[in-house]
């Protein structure tokens, strides 16, 4: 047997067996959107995804914002700091939990964001950011994500944001945003949403304040254990097949590179 055909053989075998691994993963880094605000501006998701807010496979909350990479907290003089330092290894875009121009207590604008999938999260960088002022300190302390089934909550994990250290100076260097490990959700099953909710920092009234902000990149997913499917008989046999004869095709190849030497 020639190498090429073993070699296809071999792949064919890999590929025979790829729906039964469960090692499917998807990072979303929002790099690929339709119509990208400019690199020094921001726009609602579904305005830079052909009024869609399903992105990747992927409901995401309406008031979803995304950010260019230069997007300052006032380009106007003076200019602030980068609304966010990004993720290590990120691209041109991120996203943040929307603004607003109130303080309302009974509001909840930026706060219980919803991504709505039944893959598993399994982590994303998110960071704090202070809106339109420079106080230091301000933006949101921690995150928090539920696990969702409809209505009840699965399980909730916490993490705490680097603060936001801000005074305002285009010469300031922006925060960068850090690894939220949300693995811990694939040993739940019936997954179908996300709750992200925020609490703000001292001096912040409530955590639905405008300015109890956060920005997120790089989200990954992976499939839900419940959804790789149970090889039938007839597959197993085909996947057996393939496996004796690359099998023998190596062992003929062996003995032909034998001959030969």
């Amino acid at each position: 047997m020639q190498a090429p055909l073993a070699r296809s053989l071999t792949l064919g075998l890999i590929l025979a067996l790829a729906p039964f691994s469960g090692a499917w993963a998807l990072t979303v880094g929002f790099e690929d959107l339709v119509a990208p605000p400019a690199l020094n501006a921001s726009e609602g998701l579904q305005y830079t995804n052909n009024d869609s807010s399903s992105y990747d496979g992927i409901v995401w909350d309406s008031r979803i914002t995304v950010v260019g990479k230069s997007y300052e907290v006032n380009a106007s003089p003076p200019a602030g700091p980068l609304f966010s330092g990004g993720a290590p290894g990120g691209g041109n875009y991120y996203i943040t939990n929307g603004t607003g121009a109130t303080s309302d207590p009974n509001t909840t604008y930026g706060n219980g964001i919803t991504l709505t999938t039944n893959q598993v999260l399994q982590g994303a960088y998110f960071g704090s950011v202070e809106y339109y002022g420079y106080n230091v300190g301000e933006g949101a302390s921690q995150i928090s994500i539920t696990a969702m089934n409809g209505s009840t909550a699965l399980d909730t994990l916490n993490f705490t944001l680097v603060p936001n250290t801000q005074t305002g100076g285009s010469s300031n260097t922006a925060v960068a945003m850090t690894y939220f490990n949300t693995s811990a959700f694939s040993s739940l099953s019936g997954i179908n949403s996300y709750v992200i909710n925020r609490t703000p920092r001292a001096g912040d009234l409530t955590a639905n304040d405008s300015n109890v902000g956060w920005v997120a990149d790089n989200f990954t997913f992976s499939r839900p254990s419940s959804s790789v499917p149970e090889p039938t008989n007839e597959y197993l046999l085909l996947v057996l097949t393939l496996g004796f004869a690359v099998r023998l095709g190596l062992k003929l190849r062996g003995k032909m590179s034998s001959k030969q030497s």
